[in-house]
């Protein structure tokens, strides 16, 4: 029964910060709009979006069908899971970060869009997300972790 209540605050928790990002979007959408017409740079944060929510609510409807036939909610074993795929996902950001340095120091020289800071930011949030529902989904399949 307690792992049912956990579960249902789980759910509850996941809908409000599904509901926030794709508020903080449209926000960020309806000032862009502000400064004019809208750069297509912009619309790299929406490609990660959908694929992010969609294992949002899979990671959800997974964790809900094991608790319903009675897995518990948390084990060694999901938090050996979290914790390489957290480790994976600082590194591969790293990387990100790196690369996303390279691009800002010869984008002028091969002509490529200048990324502004307030894409950036988003365009880094949803790597660190996806990065690790990805790797969190990898070593879940993958067996032992």
């Amino acid at each position: 029964m307690k792992e049912q209540r956990k579960m249902k605050m789980m759910k509850i928790s996941a809908g409000i910060f599904g509901a926030l990002v794709v508020a903080f979007w449209l926000l960020i959408l309806y000032v862009e709009m502000g400064y004019g017409p809208l750069n297509p740079m912009f619309f790299i944060t929406l490609v990660p979006l959908i694929p992010i929510l969609a294992l949002l609510v899979f990671f959800i409807r997974r964790q809900s069908k094991a608790v319903k036939s009675g897995m518990p909610l948390r084990d060694e074993r999901s938090e050996k899971i979290e914790n390489k795929a957290g480790r994976y996902s600082v590194i591969g950001t790293l990387w990100f970060l790196l690369a996303m340095a390279f691009y800002q120091m010869f984008m002028e020289e091969l002509g490529l869009p200048e990324i502004l800071l307030r894409h950036f930011i988003w365009i880094v949030f949803f790597v660190i997300l996806g990065l690790f529902a990805g790797f969190k989904l990898y070593f879940g399949r993958k067996g032992d972790a």
